[in-house]
């Protein structure tokens, strides 16, 4: 990708490269016409080269720029450099809300102004149908004027179509931010998926921390969505039972339990805020030692956009040095503002380093010399494991075809892997495959997979020769090896949607079923469950007992169960009751895209062709979910050489 400080970009100079993301990454740019500079925002490579997700940047680029607010970060422009898509943005000077974060504690008045800023964008966007998807503060930039503006609206949506080309710990919005329906990967979100992200904010903002925090990213979305969040008063005791109250309902599980708009959510939060102290952020030290100082008010010293920013001293905390912040898992450098960089800070006046040649600053040099030392060694037998899975699958792919002969396995399903599988959970997501991944025979398998049962890679290999050989009780039985002891349903919804991805979806029900049997009732396992039987074409027994099971654990009547029956009407060549029961599901308001394919098979049987490219199209370009879009490219595929 070329895009260096000095190369001319369409009508743009670029000047200089101010942050990356993990999206994007952004330069300040000059153009000459309008004498003005502008941030460049450019998608990464891993979006590019896919025409589908092409046309979806394009539109939704179109939509994000009709935006016209005081509060939303303007799009100027979005083109295409050596085949790569960007955005030409305004270019603020300023911090992110962030960076303001890690100066120390906010005053009622400021903390009110960033409120009703954030909210009135938000409400103006969610009216023209535009939602942010991505909320967090380093979304929000501060203008040395006071200004507050949203910026990076709808890129998350734009970045969606890439998704199946991305890897599986990557996804949309930050996991601390996040909302549960977006966590889940609920297709059908409305603004209230941004205001538990504005809520999540507006915790941290109140108590100085955000809600959930872990080691891993699956961790927290794990909280997001079955954690109640921990009381705020229990964080800071300043916390009144008011302002409690409005962070309870903002951070509500269920959307339809959350404030309606972000203006309700102001009015409600404004009124909390009168009660709360001048001054909150941090709650005071719990264990401070005897000496501790007062926290220092550091300041930020905006340099110019090609300078970094240093951090300094307010004189007024000139004998003491200010603590380090807490940098969160979403601390990236900042997108489309000027570059600014946590420096190093002087130490005070009178102050020396000899504090390490105490006993404790010794001890603490050979605790760290002796942690240099592990990550070292520890890098250097990553390598090496690396170094050797790589020969060991070199070594498979060389082997000849093996037979059928005996190999010392069973062939029934039985007890094959040894031992037991890594506890985390993060593990299972190697339990995937690749579009038309080589498959090597079943015994080799076999022996290779009881060999290396920690290899999850090579279990999905396994269980997916089992399905291929007809023995679907024992690759049953290899899956819930596996998964065994996990309950959570989004570790299966994530594995089945990737294997679906590689059109696999014989094998993602499996793992659907598993999950099933852990969390009973589950509906977004019902409804994946039910897909990945439709599309591995399998015939009406298991979809009429998924639709005993639907119609035990919905209300009758509920969109899954209704897309249920009408497969089950299109197995029986009922074609247009089939499509009198789409009717009906549509009027749910949820699963269009599934709707829409089911509707484009309908048609097609019925002899009409034209009408389900129609409608596939329309599935197609209303953004089908990842899983979805092969099987719709290929029923489209299907329809066009007949």
């Amino acid at each position: 990708m070329s895009f260096v400080v000095g190369e001319q970009v369409g009508g743009y100079k670029i000047t200089a490269k101010v942050g990356q993301g993990g999206m994007a990454t952004v330069y300040r740019a000059y153009h000459e016409a309008l004498d003005r500079y502008v941030a460049i925002k450019v998608l990464h490579p891993l979006y590019s080269g896919d025409e589908s997700f092409l046309r979806r940047f394009e539109r939704e680029a179109r939509l994000v720029a009709r935006l016209e607010h005081p509060n939303i970060v303007p799009i100027y422009d979005f083109a295409y450099h050596n085949e790569h898509p960007y955005l030409v943005m305004r270019y603020v000077e300023g911090q992110t809300l962030k960076e303001r974060q890690h100066r120390g504690d906010f005053s009622q008045s400021e903390i009110r102004a960033i409120v009703s800023a954030i909210a009135s964008g938000l409400d103006y966007a969610h009216s023209q149908g535009v939602l942010h998807r991505d909320i967090k503060p380093s979304n929000i930039l501060l203008t040395p004027e006071g200004g507050v503006y949203i910026t990076d609206f709808g890129l998350a949506r734009m970045a969606q179509a890439g998704t199946s080309t991305m890897s599986q710990d990557m996804m949309l919005g930050t996991p601390q931010y996040i909302s549960p329906e977006q966590a889940r990967g609920d297709v059908e979100l409305d603004g209230r998926t941004d205001l538990y992200s504005l809520g999540i904010v507006l915790y941290e903002m109140v108590t100085g921390r955000v809600p959930f925090k872990s080691d891993t990213p699956y961790s927290i979305i794990h909280d997001h969505i079955f954690t109640p969040p921990p009381r705020a008063a229990k964080i800071n005791a300043t916390v009144t039972p008011a302002m409690e109250g409005v962070l309870v309902k903002a951070l509500a599980k269920n959307p339809q339990d959350r404030y309606a708009t972000a203006g309700a959510l102001l009015e409600e939060f404004d009124q909390a805020l009168a009660g709360m102290p001048p001054m909150m952020g941090h709650a005071p030290a719990v264990a401070a030692p005897p000496a501790a100082t007062p926290r220092p008010g550091a300041t930020t010293n905006q340099a110019m956009p090609d300078q970094a920013a240093a951090t300094v001293l307010s004189p007024q905390t000139a004998g003491s040095l200010p603590p380090l912040p807490t940098l969160a898992a979403d601390d990236t450098p900042p997108e489309g503002i000027g570059p600014t960089m946590l420096a190093p800070l002087p130490a005070p006046a009178g102050t020396t380093l000899a504090a390490a040649t105490t006993p404790a600053g010794r001890h603490r040099s050979l605790l760290l010399l002796g942690i240099g030392i592990g990550v070292v060694v520890g890098i250097f037998l990553v390598i090496l494991a690396l170094l050797a899975l790589g020969r060991l699958r070199q070594q498979r792919q060389a082997e000849p075809l093996l037979n059928n002969g005996p190999v010392g396995q069973p062939l029934n399903g039985g007890p094959l892997l040894p031992g037991t599988l890594p506890p985390n959970s993060n593990a299972l997501a190697s339990f995937v495959l690749q579009p038309n991944e080589f498959l090597p025979p079943l015994r080799q398998l076999q022996r290779d997979a009881a060999a290396h049962p920690e290899d999850l890679h090579l279990q999905a290999l396994l269980a997916l020769a089992y399905l291929e050989d007809g023995q679907e009780a024992a690759a049953q039985n290899v899956v819930n090896r596996v998964f065994a002891g996990r309950p959570d349903p989004l570790l299966y919804l994530q594995v089945a949607q990737q294997l679906m991805i590689a059109e696999e979806p014989a094998l993602a029900a499996l793992v659907l079923v598993t999950g099933q049997q852990a969390a009973p009732g589950d509906q977004s396992l019902l409804h994946m469950l039910l897909f990945a039987r439709i599309l591995a074409d399998a015939p009406a027994g298991p979809i009429e007992n998924l639709a005993d099971e639907l119609d035990r654990a919905e209300r009758p009547g509920q969109t899954t169960y209704l897309l249920a029956e009408t497969y089950l009407h299109y197995l029986d060549g009922d074609l247009e009751e089939a499509l009198a029961t789409l009717d009906e599901a549509r009027t749910g308001g949820t699963y269009q895209r599934e709707i829409e394919y089911l509707e484009g098979l309908v048609q097609w049987d019925l002899g009409q062709p034209a009408r389900a490219t129609t409608v596939l199209r329309r599935a197609e370009l209303n953004d089908s979910p990842p899983w979805l879009t092969p099987y719709v490219h290929r029923l489209l595929e299907e329809i066009g050489e007949t």
